[in-house]
């Protein structure tokens, strides 16, 4: 179990996100998206590479790279997201070069494809707890307005309790008699505590106590989202609700969720995406990291059975 002054460390030290590169080293990240394959449709990866038919189910939400090539045959179709651009190609087509990037900062799109790229996640280090909270997930960012917890059950006919403390042991909230078996609690009570240690304190950091009748204790910190950065991530978010392709949405608000350090909203966001497109390799695999960085591990486990045998894991 961690300690509150272990915790305070971590908190005060530079996270850094462990990534790695979408391609080899010396090739450029993604710039297109698949949205959508029907009929035949073929992918190479430069003009002088032999060709691939594009399953519909298995390579949605499939990444493409500049300099790869696409092309429909008579009756195939096509859709991309190209940078900010939607591009429908209806067979029988030529050969589409996917073109090189555009700066990220000025294009949102390119913003969710960085970070729909990046395969690594926080190293979670040391032995598994017994027992995992993962909303908030240790070394994430909260909004007090939406703040929820989210573990994985207890056994049946234990009990937990939860208290919320700040660096120096001052308790901001508790609650006891939760049902373990129960997974979730959103409590009110807790959420107008966290707005008003903001208002009055600032952003924490803040230490999440579960202590479990049957011996179960587990902690996680976490921040508070500073209100400025609230009013940006909602505009933010908001551009990415207006969004036409229900897999691109997802995968905006997910990069940015992960951008403000929210990762259980950005896993939520990743599944939401998979089940529009279940048999997707790429998705299925981005939310698997997306779960191993909140450390449900029992979602990880779960997910990690649908992968084809032999499929490296991230």
């Amino acid at each position: 179990m961690k300690t509150l002054a272990g915790i305070s460390i971590v908190f005060a030290m530079v996270i850094v996100m462990v990534v790695s590169p979408a391609r080899t080293a010396g090739q450029q990240g993604s710039t297109a998206l698949v949205e959508k394959v029907s009929g035949t449709v073929f992918l190479r990866h430069d003009a002088n590479a032999k060709q691939k038919r594009l399953d519909p189910k298995s390579d949605a939400a499939r990444r493409l790279y500049p300099g790869e090539q696409v092309r429909c045959e008579p009756g195939g179709f096509l859709r991309l997201r190209v940078g900010g651009r939607l591009r429908e190609i209806h067979g029988p087509s030529g050969w589409f070069t996917i073109p090189r990037a555009t700066s990220s900062q000025a294009d949102p799109l390119q913003k969710a494809l960085d970070e729909y790229g990046r395969r690594g996640g926080r190293d979670r280090g040391g032995q598994a707890p017994t027992v995992v909270v993962f909303s908030p997930s240790d070394r994430s960012v909260v909004r007090p307005d939406i703040f929820t917890i989210r573990w994985v059950p207890l056994r049946e006919k234990c009990e937990t309790s939860f208290t919320i403390r700040d660096a120096g042991g001052e308790q901001i909230w508790r609650q006891e008699h939760v049902r373990g078996t129960a997974g979730v609690l959103k409590s009110v009570a807790a959420q107008r505590a966290l707005r008003k240690y903001r208002s009055e304190l600032g952003a924490g950091p803040l230490i999440l106590t579960l202590t479990g009748s049957c011996g179960d204790e587990t902690q996680s910190g976490f921040s508070l989202l500073r209100v400025t950065d609230e009013q940006s991530l909602k505009r933010e978010i908001v551009q990415w609700d207006r969004e036409p392709g229900s897999l691109t949405r997802h995968l905006g608000r997910a990069a940015v969720f992960t951008r403000y350090q929210m990762f259980p909203q950005a896993a939520e966001e990743y599944e939401a995406a998979l089940a529009r497109a279940p048999q997707s390799r790429e998705l299925l695999l981005r939310t698997i990291v997306a779960q191993r960085r909140v450390g449900n591990s029992a979602r990880e486990q779960e997910l990690s059975r649908r992968l084809p045998a032999g499929t490296d894991l991230p």
